[in-house]
């Protein structure tokens, strides 16, 4: 899990490896959002390492999670960031290949190297690993798809620089009137919502604010501030009923408020 906070709070200029009291672990403090004035908007802290046997579909942060992260950085940093700080939080499930000396231990220990081969069934599969290290986890799949059917062609992806949305694309859109420029946030636009429904596969509202522009995650209460605006948008894009969008709406709120709920969990 993350939390993001602001930025003030810690004035990092750069990313640290913070050291967790009365644990063999670290967590990490990222500033992002640079300004030009040198400072930062935001910075966010991860991650944790606590064991999940709810739902795969919608891991939650926890209030444990919260003050774990917390308390690392305040240590740390002799800040006093709490939870009424937090702005913005993310979580997510990472899949650990064990082995039976790892039966006992903390999945903390647990080695984040991925693993291909072919299931009974024959398929390609890759197992463990984690998000950071998702391009060598695909280039070692692919060679090994090569060597399965015999080619000699290794992938290229350590070679090839990813790129951001494509400019062109989105001058285009912002040059029509019909799409607008009116920015909904300093780092959202109604082009890049129209961007993200037409060439992003965006068809959800939190699709939007979570999951092209990250808005969600570094600044809840602005993008639910967005959250309206953008609904509009996207039921003109989508052909969505007024019911449609209403319900995308409920869904976001009913998102934010869980995620409000969980990090008061236990608070009196």
């Amino acid at each position: 899990m993350h939390v993001t906070i602001p930025w003030e709070l810690v004035q990092t200029q750069v990313a640290m490896v913070l050291p967790v009291p009365g644990d063999k672990r670290s967590v990490f403090l990222v500033p992002d959002k640079p300004q030009p004035d040198g400072t930062f908007d935001v910075a966010y802290i991860g991650t944790t390492d606590t064991d999940h046997s709810g739902t795969l579909d919608d891991p939650a942060c926890t209030s444990d999670d919260v003050e774990y992260l917390l308390r690392s950085v305040n240590a740390a940093m002799e800040s006093s960031v709490t939870r009424d700080h937090v702005i913005g939080v993310w979580s997510g499930l990472r899949p650990l290949v064990t082995s039976d000396d790892d039966s006992d231990g903390r999945t903390a220990d647990v080695s984040r190297r991925h693993r291909v081969d072919m299931s009974s069934s024959g398929y390609v599969r890759v197992v463990g690993g984690k998000l950071t290290t998702y391009r060598s986890m695909a280039e070692d799949t692919l060679n090994h798809v090569e060597r399965i059917l015999g080619k000699r062609q290794p992938c290229s992806t350590r070679k090839t620089p990813l790129v951001d949305r494509n400019p062109q694309l989105l001058d285009s859109i912002r040059s029509n009137a019909s799409s607008g420029v009116l920015p909904l946030h300093s780092t959202l636009t109604e082009a890049d919502v129209v961007y993200a429904v037409r060439h992003e596969a965006a068809i959800h509202l939190v699709d939007v604010l979570t999951r092209r522009s990250r808005l969600h995650l570094l600044h809840r209460d602005l993008a639910m501030e967005c959250a309206e605006p953008v609904s509009f948008i996207m039921q003109r894009e989508l052909g969505w009923s007024e019911s449609t969008r209403q319900q995308e709406l409920q869904s976001y709120t009913d998102l934010c408020h869980s995620e409000i709920d969980a990090m008061r969990e236990g608070i009196q």
